[in-house]
């Protein structure tokens, strides 16, 4: 008898249509509701129906067991051997949701909270890392019909790093998901027609009592607002059912007794206040001669060209961006949330330092440079302030 048969018989057996089962398995875990989809009823099926019900709703052999990596597999696919280590522990949660929508399946595999692992860099972070550690996650991407996703080189991808948003987010009340940073950090690569997203953020296990999710998105490479809705007075972040491309929102099984109340309220204050460089300024309003140093540094640095700045600092990081459009304009969209806008670039440019930050002690340069082939290099580089 063929396989069919046999989920058609288990199905009949218990009075259920497919459709029917396929919502509640979907609510159970076994995968989720596509965007827009009616609930149903909820009702307590048998253990030994489970296995069939995944099977009947995630298609036949498609997403069968083995055919996705896992969470630690996917690290060490970019390069994260440290992080897939991790993703191996006892603190590692093997998530394995699965939601559809636009044509796509989009399955977050693992979640894991320790030490920053990798080499992304923030100047907002104490001494080059933050302070307590980085939450990191691993999603797939498949198309639904079961064909290869495209090569990380193909722009006609919309879950391109240029085009795509995969970020956590908070259930803040008052506080809008587009106001606040976590510096996000992603990676992508390509596996036997499967594309993984490896994202890394500070640290979210402080709000572990509240609602933390991760939302991911089609149509640019920030937080969509028509993508999604945000309810002032609760804080919850939901799809927007119209939204005409792929979003989605996974909720994040975090540990509840590792959060930190106290922490979580004196980040909120500070962001709701304008975020950290607002909050410093308020305290010290009169502090005049430190910033005066600072902007001088920025302004020695500015004025050196590309070349001076690679002799004299230390590489911090460099991604690669191709051009793209996306929600705000025609430009090169980088990884790390960074937006160059093509009218910004000079007709017969190749290289320029782009923007300089300080934090008093260091000197934080960007250096763009444009490709050949019309890409867009970012390389970050620090120097001292002195």
């Amino acid at each position: 008898m063929k396989e069919s048969d046999l989920m058609r018989n288990a199905l009949s057996a218990y009075g259920l249509d497919r459709q029917a089962i396929c919502r509640a398995a979907r609510r159970e875990g076994a995968a989720r509701l596509p965007k827009g989809e009616p609930d149903m009823k909820k009702r307590k099926l048998p253990v030994a129906v489970a296995v069939v019900l995944a099977a009947a709703c995630l298609g036949g052999g498609v997403y069968a067991a083995g055919v996705l990596m896992d969470a630690p597999q996917a690290a060490e696919a970019v390069g994260e051997s440290d992080v897939a280590a991790l993703f191996e522990g006892e603190g590692a949660v093997a998530v394995n949701e699965t939601q559809s929508d636009g044509g796509y399946d989009v399955t977050l595999l693992g979640l894991v909270t320790g030490d920053h692992l990798t080499d992304t860099w923030s100047s907002g972070w104490t001494d080059g890392e933050p302070d307590n550690g980085t939450t990191y996650a691993v999603v797939a991407v498949r198309k639904s019909d079961g064909t290869p996703m495209p090569e990380l080189s193909d722009e006609s991808d919309p879950f391109r790093l240029s085009n795509s948003f995969a970020q956590m987010r908070l259930a803040i009340p008052d506080l809008q998901p587009a106001q606040y940073w976590l510096n996000p950090e992603r990676r992508d690569v390509v596996r036997d027609g499967v594309r993984y997203l490896f994202l890394g953020c500070d640290n979210v296990e402080m709000f572990a009592d509240r609602d933390v999710v991760l939302c991911v998105s089609t149509g640019g490479a920030f937080y969509n607002t028509e993508a999604f809705r945000f309810d002032e007075t609760t804080g919850a972040i939901t799809a927007d059912p119209d939204y005409a491309g792929v979003n989605l929102v996974f909720d994040l099984p975090l540990d509840e007794g590792k959060a930190d109340p106290e922490a979580a309220r004196a980040w909120i204050d500070e962001w709701k206040a304008g975020g950290p460089e607002q909050a410093e300024t308020a305290e010290n309003p009169n502090d005049e001669e430190p910033h005066a140093a600072t902007d001088d540094a920025m302004e020695r640095v500015s004025a050196m060209t590309p070349a001076e700045i690679r002799a004299a600092g230390t590489l911090l990081d460099t991604q690669t961006a191709a051009p793209a459009d996306g929600n705000l304009g025609s430009g090169w969209y980088f990884a790390d949330g960074a937006y160059l806008s093509r009218d910004s670039w000079t007709e017969g440019e190749t290289e320029l330092v782009w923007q300089t930050s300080s934090d008093g002690t260091t000197v934080t340069a960007q250096v763009l440079v444009k490709n050949e082939d019309g890409t867009m290099t970012s390389e970050i580089w620090q120097l001292p302030a002195a």
